[in-house]
């Protein structure tokens, strides 16, 4: 500024003066941060000393009183062990790799102070989420998956569920479920929504007595990782297969001075059905002589024999399958 003097005589005289006046900052305003409170993301697979956002904040007080450092006030959620701030410029960065799986978000209060004596501060709260990489591949709940269904069940029908985990998340544990085995791929459908095992086609237990087959797990994520286990599903029977002679035609000679009780001819029948529908019973459809022929069912063979002397010189006997409708 400009300062005048000037006397009082008649003619009066003055003289003029400049003086600056310099004003002394005191340490009066507080650091302000310029957003808070702070959201940042961090992918979990990135390596140690990453960076991963900054802070900022200004003072209006100027040399130290508005000379504005950082340090972290304290944890919320986490700690100093995977999450670092630099003082000088608010850098936040990875203190080694993070793992989604163990902590998903960390919480930290940043505390920003001025350099001034009795130095001034101000805080704001940092969230900074973890994103999932695919680092996890799926896992079943067991080795070994048993199951049964009963031949000729309809397409649909399920037959086992099969549990299946993935630690990853979003697209990273979208799950598809595939049947190595050619032959059960064809009968045998898998969910990969529900994780239930169910009959694709109806299946002939004649042709297929058991499945057994690795089911592989792939996830979505890039790139794509699997995991398998072993199925094992065994086809029930049903009595849906009739009795076969073999062979289906017999003939036998007996000379009419045979004993009483010789064997004419021995019965043989097959069932391709398992278990009691396979258990086999033989009885005469018409026997015209019950007094001559008798059929002996007390053994596991099937024989045919005689009850009486024969008066005749020979005899013809000719037995076929009966097949009832």
């Amino acid at each position: 500024m400009t300062l005048k003097i000037e006397d009082n005589g008649l003619t009066p005289r003055s003289a003029t003066i400049t003086a600056t006046v310099t004003i002394s900052d005191i340490n009066d305003k507080l650091p302000i941060f310029q957003s808070t409170p702070y959201t940042f993301t961090v992918s979990e697979h990135v390596p140690a000393s990453t960076l991963i956002d900054r802070v900022t904040a200004t003072d209006a007080d100027i040399n130290l009183n508005g000379a504005v450092t950082f340090e972290v006030a304290y944890f919320i959620t986490g700690d100093s062990n995977h999450i670092t701030l630099d003082a000088s410029s608010g850098a936040l960065t990875t203190a080694t790799t993070l793992d989604r799986e163990a902590m998903d978000l960390y919480v930290l209060v940043i505390r920003a102070k001025d350099g001034g004596a009795g130095p001034l501060t101000a805080t704001a709260t940092v969230s900074i989420r973890v994103l999932d990489y695919n680092d996890n591949a799926p896992t079943f709940s067991s080795a070994l998956y048993v199951g049964t269904v009963t031949e000729n069940t309809v397409a649909g029908t399920s037959i086992l569920t099969v549990v299946i985990d993935d630690l990853d998340i979003d697209n990273n544990d979208g799950i598809t479920l595939s049947i190595s085995d050619t032959n059960a791929d064809m009968y045998i459908a898998a969910d990969s929504t529900t994780y239930v095992l169910s009959v694709k086609t109806p299946i002939d237990r004649e042709v297929f007595t058991q499945f057994e087959f690795v089911l592989t797990a792939t996830d979505a994520g890039t790139p794509a990782l699997t995991a398998t286990t072993t199925v094992r599903i065994t086809v029930l029977d049903v009595n849906d297969n009739e009795p076969l002679f073999s062979p289906t035609f017999y003939s036998s000679e007996i000379a009419y001075n045979d004993d009483c009780q010789v064997t004419i001819t021995t019965l043989t029948a097959n069932d391709a059905d398992e278990s009691v529908n396979a258990d086999l019973t033989f009885a005469f459809t018409q026997n015209d002589n019950p007094e001559l022929f008798s059929l002996n069912t007390n053994t596991g063979s099937k024989h045919l024999f005689i009850l009486a002397f024969l008066n005749f010189n020979s005899l013809a006997i000719i037995i076929h399958e009966t097949i009832e409708t």
